[in-house]
């Protein structure tokens, strides 16, 4: 396991882990998800837009798969 920052290629791959970690968390809610999925794909946006403000960092398998993040 690695702890790396995460890149803007790596967006993609963000984006589709956390809205599996959301749809698998927050069973039965579906506006919740809704709004948690919006959430993040702003912030998502944000560290793309705006890199110098916020650092998102990723831990990654030693194959390079994605398995958490966490933006700062």
């Amino acid at each position: 396991m690695h702890i790396l920052p995460a890149h803007i290629e790596d967006a993609a791959a963000i984006r589709t882990l956390m809205a599996q970690v959301i749809a698998t968390s927050l069973a039965g809610d579906d506006a919740l998800k809704q709004d948690m999925l919006a959430n993040t794909y702003k912030n998502v946006a944000f560290w793309l837009e705006q890199p110098e403000h916020c650092l998102h960092l990723k831990a990654c398998r030693i194959d390079g798969e994605i398995v958490g993040v966490i933006l700062v």
